[in-house]
């Protein structure tokens, strides 16, 4: 077929068997299926036009793997994102030819997870319960616990069951990101990085944080940082007076007066080892309720003292990392002790002795949100 200009490389049917050849007046004649010929200039059609052994090089990318969601800015199609290759788009340009799944078909559907991923491909991250997307069946829905002994309590607040985490928090790593959100309300020259507050299970609690930022995320959130005496309410199971509890430690009534020993021990130094392998008591955060611990939670859903509303249990209220409270306007209170606690006094549920302002920040403390309505709904 060289005798018609066409490469010898070029071994495609529109540069071979689809080539009429004819033999007039002494010389060969060749006839080309349409947009096809030695001439003729390549275009992105997936035929090799000019018959050089190549086909659509006019466009570099085709047949490179791509996303559905290339060119489009964060969080593109989310956790719907597919993978596909690039073909012609026109004669000199090319696309993805992948398109977005749907989440319903995903392993985890649609559900809103605190991870920083549209899980529910609706354009939005980890949104909350006051802006809850297009979307809007779901939405981060964080494990709380509803603080009252009254079934229809009208002053009813909801705070995290769990310390605060960050969306790529794991269980051997509290994740990146600070809690600032507003530059006007934040230390000047900082970045605003809108870290997402969660309350999960298994998760390096977020330390090292100020009471500026618990403000500001907890605000984003759709709720509020819990004020001092929120907390001692959760902290103590309380009312009824008659058999609150001196430390957030299960079990409800008389068990819960003390930080017990044995198998029963909430993170902190006195009371729980690190490393039982090695010499002395070793100590460190640990994940929110973590299986090294035993019964280290406020109990709320006992029906002993609710029989008509059950919530869930408020873990690591003592221990594990202090947790910022709002006590008044530039006061703020450290409750609950931390895993370098040597006294287990200091992390009984009324000692609020901690007071600090809200540029304050130290490795063993954390937070949880309140609310005001419940964030599940």
């Amino acid at each position: 077929m060289s005798v018609c200009g066409v490469s010898p490389n070029a071994s495609s049917d529109e540069c071979t068997d689809d080539v009429a050849v004819v033999c007039d007046n002494g010389g060969w004649e060749c006839t080309f299926p349409n947009g096809v010929g030695p001439t003729i200039t390549e275009t992105c059609d997936g035929l090799d036009n000019d018959c050089d052994g190549f086909t659509d090089e006019n466009v570099p990318d085709i047949g490179d793997g791509c996303l559905s969601d290339e060119g489009l800015p964060f969080p593109g199609h989310g956790a719907c994102r597919t993978v596909g290759v690039k073909e012609c788009d026109g004669p000199n340009a090319s696309q993805c030819d992948a398109m977005p799944a749907s989440c319903a078909t995903l392993p985890g559907a649609c559900v809103e997870e605190c991870d920083g991923e549209d899980n529910d491909c609706d354009g939005l991250v980890d949104e909350p319960f006051t802006a809850k997307g297009t979307n809007a069946t779901f939405f981060v829905k964080p494990a709380v616990t509803k603080v009252s002994t009254i079934a229809n309590d009208a002053n009813a607040i909801w705070m995290y069951q769990y310390e605060a985490s960050r969306p790529d928090a794991t269980a051997t790593s509290a994740g990146l990101g600070n809690g600032y959100w507003d530059a006007s309300l934040s230390p000047p020259n900082t970045p605003l990085d809108s870290t997402v507050a969660c309350s999960v299970a298994n998760r390096i609690p977020w330390f090292n944080v100020t009471p500026n930022e618990v403000e500001q995320t907890c605000d984003a959130m759709g709720g509020f940082i819990c004020s001092t005496a929120q907390w001692k309410s959760a902290c103590k199971i309380d009312p009824p007076a008659t058999a609150e509890c001196a430390y957030g430690y299960g079990a409800y009534g008389a068990a819960c007066r003390t930080v017990a020993t044995g198998s029963k021990f909430c993170n902190m130094a006195d009371t729980f080892d690190l490393d039982s392998g090695t010499p002395g008591v070793q100590s460190g955060i640990l994940p929110g309720a973590s299986g090294l611990l035993g019964f280290c939670y406020a109990e709320w859903n006992n029906a002993t003292f609710n029989a008509t509303f059950r919530s869930n249990n408020m873990f690591d209220v003592t221990g594990n990392v202090r947790e910022i409270t709002r006590n008044a306007m530039d006061d703020y209170r450290l409750m609950g002790g931390s895993y370098a606690t040597q006294d287990e006094t200091s992390a009984a549920c009324t000692f609020d002795f901690y007071a600090v302002e809200d540029d304050f920040q130290f490795q063993d403390t954390g937070f949880r949100c309140c609310f005001s309505t419940n964030p599940t709904l």
